[in-house]
């Protein structure tokens, strides 16, 4: 089970993200400070006007005193609209950085974790897990040390005009501290449900989107909606626990902090008829007392919107990793220095979960081949294509690379490798964007060639826009055998030394596929080119065939 972090341990993990812009940030504070400061002038220069301008002095002071105040106003106008700027390039930057590490955290993953993973979970934790970190960043610090500072500032002022009055009013700070540290673990446990419940709708409805066709097949209309019903209702309930939790404590706070001010009246109005105190120290103090009140109901919300920031920062912690570089890092031959010859797969054995599905493989594959790889499925075909890709190691034995070099010794394998598979993979853009993902400084003539050997040129002329033809990542107007070409031709033109094939032929027809492993065989001498089919018709064109049955390799 995994272990909670505690707040402080968060913190001092994205703290990282802070470093860079230490510059940045003392300036920041710097000019909230001024901007804090510049918020205090109006209650003393009240003071100052009811007990000595006004009783001693004359028209000059008042304006001369007045024009001060207005030259501290606009300083502090100008400090917070400078503040703003720098708070929002501060919280932006440190963002971008996170997404950054996050990216770069999954695109390492292995191909198994996506495989455990939900793909609606990921993408709440990308999107609305970094973006309550964002609005923490972009608001709720520079609220926090804005009304953090305002109320030392407060404070300070507090004591300069009466120090017995200050501690009065400061009573009930231990019990706004006691809420606080009792509330804390309730407000994490109800921001936590909520969550989990967002995350479950949003799973929910990227589902549906996909499997559109199986539902309106099976017309499951009322399913569906009963099953929205079921996860709203939770969802409710969750929103409505995590109110009742911050509402408590926001209120019990609020009270306490509401009955100062009265507190103040009694004993600071006892001072004056006493002869102990001003009238217009008495308006000054409950002047900044009033103003107390609302930075420190500010800060109960953004201590709860804080505390649902922390949350989603220990659900994103897990993606980010430890501040190392988010590439591969390389380990032997690069691309450029290593002609690969031969793929040879040794005594190989595969278990998932103490589950045998490949055992003692023994296969090779050599430059200018096209070898095919049939079986039923389940029998582990597509193992075999993530073992040879790298995606993942074997149980046991070993792939080795001319007959020497351990595949997972070799520095970016997957740039050795173009892969097509039978699930069609592509971007939202053009159709030329597609082509070019991967091999995006291809030259012209390198293009037209991989369109022609992947029997693609025909649907472009048919297309009004040709290869600038926009597309979703559902292929939109093209059909599944024209997305299927678009694969083939964006994994022609990386030029690989191992080309595979999973079942990315299943959507043309057999003359079209034998006229593309024709061209294979034609221009692509220097690759090792692996096929897994179900078509007879097409292992007849394949220099060599690896059955698999039953689970187990059969030679």
């Amino acid at each position: 089970m995994k272990e909670q972090m505690t707040s402080g341990k968060l913190i001092r993990k994205f703290s990282r993200y802070f470093r860079p812009y230490l510059f940045l940030e003392i300036s920041l504070i710097l000019l909230l400070i001024i901007s804090s400061v510049g918020s205090l002038a109006t209650p003393y220069a009240l003071k100052i006007i009811i007990d000595d301008i006004f009783p001693h002095g004359n028209l000059n002071d008042l304006v001369l005193l007045l024009s001060i105040l207005v030259g501290i106003y606009i300083i502090r106008i100008v400090s917070t609209v400078f503040s703003d700027i720098l708070q929002v390039k501060i919280s932006q930057k440190i963002v971008s950085d996170i997404r950054f590490d996050m990216l770069g955290n999954l695109l390492n993953r292995p191909v198994e974790f996506y495989k455990r993973t939900n793909s609606g979970e990921i993408l709440y934790i990308f999107m609305n897990d970094i973006q309550n970190i964002q609005n923490a960043l972009s608001s709720l610090i520079i609220l926090l040390l804005n009304d953090g500072l305002t109320l030392i500032g407060i404070v300070v002022m507090l004591g300069i005009l009466n120090l017995k009055l200050t501690l009065i009013s400061l009573l009930c700070l231990p019990i706004i501290l006691f809420s606080l540290k009792k509330f804390t673990p309730l407000l994490q446990e109800s921001f936590k449900k909520v969550q989990q419940m967002e995350e479950k709708l949003n799973v929910f409805f990227i589902e549906r989107m996909k499997n559109i066709r199986v539902i309106k097949s099976f017309n499951t209309f009322f399913y569906e909606l009963q099953k929205l019903s079921s996860i709203q209702s939770g969802l409710l309930g969750a929103y409505l626990r995590s109110v009742k939790v911050s509402s408590l404590n926001s209120n019990i706070i609020t009270f306490f902090v509401a009955i100062g001010p009265i507190i103040v009246l009694i004993m600071g109005g006892k001072d004056v008829f006493n002869g102990l105190m001003t009238i217009g120290s008495l308006i000054a103090f409950i002047q900044y007392l009033n103003r107390l009140y609302a930075p420190t109901i500010n800060i109960m919300k953004s201590y709860d919107q804080l505390t649902k920031a922390l949350v989603s920062m220990e659900r994103v912690i897990d993606y980010i990793g430890d501040g190392t570089s988010a590439l591969p890092i390389a380990e032997t031959k690069s691309k450029e220095g290593l002609k690969v010859e031969t793929i040879s797969i040794n005594r190989l054995s595969l278990s998932f979960d103490g589950k045998k599905v490949l055992e003692n493989i023994d296969m090779t594959f050599e430059t200018g081949k096209i070898y095919g790889i049939t079986g039923p499925s389940g029998s582990g075909k597509s193992s075999i294509i993530n073992l040879l890709c790298g995606f993942m190691e074997p149980s046991e034995g070993v792939i080795t690379v001319n007959n020497k070099i351990p595949l997972n010794q070799i520095q970016d394998w997957t740039s050795h490798v173009g892969l097509i598979e039978k699930e069609n993979q592509l971007f939202s853009g053009n159709i030329l964007e597609n082509l070019l993902y991967g091999s995006f400084s291809a030259s012209r003539e390198d293009i037209d060639f991989a369109i022609e050997s992947g029997r693609f040129k025909s649907v472009l002329e048919d297309l009004e826009s040709g290869e600038n033809t926009i597309i979703n990542d559902n292929g939109s107007i093209l059909s599944d055998g024209q997305k299927q070409r678009v694969s083939i031709v964006r994994t022609l033109l990386k030029k690989p030394a191992l080309i595979i094939f999973d079942e990315a032929t299943s959507s043309l027809d057999s003359k079209l596929e034998l006229e593309i492993i024709d061209k294979l065989k034609l221009h692509y001498k220097d690759s090792i080119i692996i096929i897994i089919t179900h078509r007879l018709s097409s292992v007849k064109s394949f220099d060599h065939v690896y059955d698999i049955s039953q689970e187990l390799y059969v030679n």
